[in-house]
């Protein structure tokens, strides 16, 4: 069981971990304040918005429900945590490392998550819509029913993700990795998708129209019931896939 967080503590640490990171800045070996290290602290429906926790640890923490909305946790540690139903609104977790975290249900409109790491994240119905998610690493990932809505996930590895009935109309996805996905009854209505690999990934009943495949490579992938209305296929390699409509 985590060990709960008080407010007044919670304050102090906060207060020291702030000035830690300003010396952080200029050297370091620190000597100022302290590393914030909350890991497997409870710090559930805790209001935390807008606080400074980058570099932080919150590895195993208890975020459930959190507010965590404009918060920096840039280059922060959280693997394993569990932030289930929490408010990730514009908060910044740029360099983040998430594996294995629990974000179902999660609202993260509107973040910053380029460059973290979600490999085998749960993001079960996560709201992403907006978020930034350039050259983010998900390999494993879980997004069923997740809301990517112009999201942007240029240069993404999404490596066996699980997008089934995820909606990503107008999603970035250039140059993503997409190998091995599961796609199916996705909606990527007018989805960027230059150049993205898409090798033996599942698309049965995704929705394509209007989408740009330009340049993606589509080999061994599973395309039965797609629809494909409108969708630029120039310069495409979807010889060897499978059925479409």
């Amino acid at each position: 069981m985590t060990e709960q967080v008080s407010e007044k503590e919670l304050a102090e640490l906060v207060a020291a971990h702030f000035e830690w990171v300003k010396e952080f800045g200029r050297t370091i070996f620190p000597q100022c304040g302290g590393r914030l290290d909350l890991q497997r602290r409870n710090l559930a429906d805790m209001d935390l918005a807008d606080m400074e926790m980058s570099l932080a640890n919150l590895n195993g923490a208890n975020l459930i429900g959190a507010n965590l909305t404009g918060t920096n946790l840039v280059a922060s540690t959280l693997n394993g945590a569990e932030l289930a139903g929490a408010n990730l609104t514009g908060a910044d977790l740029s360099f983040t490392d998430l594996l294995d975290v629990n974000l179902s249900g999660t609202n993260l409109l509107a973040a910053n998550l380029t460059d973290a790491d979600l490999s085998g994240a749960d993001l079960k119905g996560a709201n992403l819509t907006d978020a930034n998610l350039d050259c983010a690493r998900l390999v494993g990932a879980d997004l069923k029913g997740a809301n990517l809505t112009d999201t942007d996930l240029e240069g993404a590895d999404l490596r066996r993700v699980d997008l089934r009935r995820a909606n990503l109309d107008g999603a970035n996805l250039t140059d993503a990795d997409l190998t091995g996905a599961n796609l199916t009854d996705t909606d990527l209505e007018g989805a960027d998708l230059r150049r993205v690999d898409l090798r033996r990934a599942n698309l049965d009943g995704a929705n394509l129209t209007d989408a740009d495949l330009t340049g993606a490579r589509a080999e061994a992938a599973v395309l039965i019931g797609a629809n494909l209305g409108d969708t630029d296929l120039t310069d495409a390699i979807i010889d060897e896939a499978s059925g479409n409509r």
